[in-house]
């Protein structure tokens, strides 16, 4: 790959950002906006991945858009709730190391013409072209993480160079992530259990189940408002959209009901 000195100049700022310090989903909202620094997407999150495929495969997600939050909710809601079966990208699922490629190299536009995922789900959202990092922490048993980012027909498909800069970051995005590997995320089977739970029968989005997670850590409304970078009327928001969904009156009864659910 020939890189001018400036291109070497933004991988190694990039390369930086990716190491910088902080919680674990700051670190990837940090490899987030180094990807976007050099390789520019409307669209882009980072989740972790499930291999259940009676259920969604993404989980507690971190998001990079331009576009806005209701945007974000409706399609998280959507691929949650009824795409998510349909998704052509979950083959990578089953692999063992960590992966870069473009849709465009897998799928053609005829296969994806034909194919309700892309032409009921990503089309009507101008998510027309895609790139994907899958992230395999070696010999650890964190959950694998998936980036995906999207592109309209404004900017066009992700070039072979792009896909380049992503390769080179590739091994850094590992290494980054492997700091977490060894700790929550390797003790996380349980909960993960727990969100599809929640999500599959009471309809919770991703955002809910977060919520919840932290109401079983005993964290408080402006402690879990912290935690995830959000308000506190928001927390309360979400609190209040959880109980209604599980049919629950308090935290003490939601509470018991997810401990019925860990049994």
């Amino acid at each position: 790959m020939g890189l001018t000195a400036e291109e070497w100049i933004r991988i190694n700022e990039a390369i930086k950002l990716i190491y910088n310090e902080g919680s674990e989903r700051q670190v990837r909202r940090n490899i987030l906006d180094a990807i976007h620094s050099l390789v520019p997407f409307d669209f882009g999150d980072f989740c972790y991945t499930t291999k259940d495929e009676l259920s969604a495969p993404i989980t507690d997600p971190v998001v990079k858009t331009k576009f806005s939050r209701a945007f974000q909710q409706e399609y998280e809601h959507a691929y949650q709730n009824y795409y998510s079966q349909m998704d052509y990208t979950k083959w990578c699922l089953s692999n063992k190391e960590s992966i870069v490629f473009r849709e465009s190299d897998i799928f053609d536009d005829a296969v994806r013409a034909n194919n309700k995922y892309f032409t009921d789900f990503l089309k009507p959202r101008n998510m027309i072209y895609s790139i994907i990092c899958y992230i395999v922490i070696p010999n650890k048993k964190a959950l694998p993480g998936a980036i995906t980012m999207y592109r309209g027909n404004e900017q066009g498909d992700f070039s072979e160079h792009e896909l380049e800069l992503l390769h080179t970051l590739l091994p850094h995005m590992e290494k980054s992530m492997s700091i977490f590997a060894a700790g929550a995320k390797e003790a996380s089977d349980e909960i993960d259990y727990v969100d599809l739970y929640l999500i599959n029968n009471y309809q919770l989005t991703r955002r809910e189940t977060a919520v919840v997670r932290e109401l079983m850590n005993g964290c408080s409304n402006s402690e879990i408002a912290g935690r995830l970078n959000i308000s506190v009327y928001t927390v309360k928001k979400h609190i209040s959209n959880i109980l209604s969904k599980t049919n629950t009156t308090s935290r003490i009864k939601l509470l018991q009901l997810i401990s019925g659910i860990k049994k």
